[in-house]
């Protein structure tokens, strides 16, 4: 009977953790949408689609630049490199703008497009602190600067309830391809801007110990639960897209998955992301281990 009740109320415990962080992620996702949205309200361009003629009006766009000698974390202390508008902007932007409305995912502006809504003052920099380098825009690498570009990729978001959850802002032109793991979800994606949730391994050893635990930004039972209060329910239709993570995730870009594929198939949804068709009539599991969870797209409301 006694034990009955440990676990009764183990299981209303862990329900209760799972509704605080489903709301915590539903907050996040709104939160980023609306600076992106007052983003582009104040400048006319979405995040990372500001130009260097547009990024040189504003004195905003200028100070603290990240540089391989720093993650520019506001836990590490002061900035190493402090910049003038000028250079910032050369740092920061495209040497070109495709859309003024949709983040061009080919280009540096998916790099960029965090860092210019915290410069703008739309993100708080001290509940979400950033990392990565310090970008020179497409075609405008000069050999004077290089030894200040740092190689890490582009500047994150870091998710407020796990540490090693990142956020970041994504979009898709008719023409452009979308990379790995959101190719079957093009034709949802194309003329939408979206945010994508993953995790990072808190060094550069840790890359298998990442396709574990930490392999994914949530649950399958989570983001089951996550996508049915905001969208539909299914992860692969509506606004809220379910992303294969954990023993679906390769350990390095060129390396075969961690997992076989009827562990693949485990991971995050029934079907493996191998066809559009598979993606469309695809079920959430309902696993709560990470190494067989999900990382999520949310496709933002496309700017007036």
């Amino acid at each position: 009977m006694i034990l009955s009740l440990l676990v009764g109320s183990l299981l209303v415990g862990r329900q209760i953790v799972d509704r605080a962080k489903i709301q915590r992620i539903i907050f996040e996702f709104d939160y980023y949408e609306k600076a992106f949205h007052q983003f582009y309200d104040t400048y006319r361009y979405v995040p990372g689609a500001l130009p260097y003629k547009e990024c040189i009006k504003h004195a905003e766009f200028s100070g603290c630049a990240c540089t391989n000698k720093t993650n520019c974390h506001v836990t590490q202390g002061a900035c190493d490199l402090q910049e003038d508008v000028a250079t910032w902007c050369l740092h920061h932007v495209n040497s070109r703008t495709i859309s003024a409305k949709i983040v061009n995912n080919t280009q540096r502006s998916k790099h960029n497009s965090m860092i210019q809504a915290k410069k703008a003052g739309l993100i708080s920099q001290e509940a979400y602190p950033f990392n990565g380098g310090n970008w020179l825009g497409d075609g405008q690498q000069k050999a004077s600067l290089m030894t200040t570009v740092s190689s890490t990729d582009g500047h994150a978001a870091v998710s407020s309830w796990n540490p090693t959850g990142r956020l970041n802002f994504r979009g898709c032109l008719p023409r452009e391809d979308v990379e790995a793991p959101y190719q079957f979800y093009k034709d949802k994606l194309v003329n939408h801007n979206y945010l994508i949730t993953y995790v990072t391994a808190k060094n550069s050893s840790d890359r298998v110990a990442r396709q574990d635990k930490r392999a994914s930004f949530v649950s399958a039972k989570m983001a089951s639960e996550l996508d049915a209060k905001i969208d539909d329910g299914r992860p692969g239709t509506g606004r809220v897209l379910g992303i294969k993570a954990g023993l679906s995730v390769p350990p390095m870009a060129d390396k075969p998955h961690q997992g076989t594929t009827d562990e693949q198939k485990q991971v995050c949804f029934d079907q493996l992301d191998t066809s559009v068709e598979d993606i469309n009539k695809a079920i959430y599991h309902s696993s709560t281990d990470l190494k067989y969870g999900c990382n999520i797209t949310y496709i933002m409301e496309d700017v007036k």
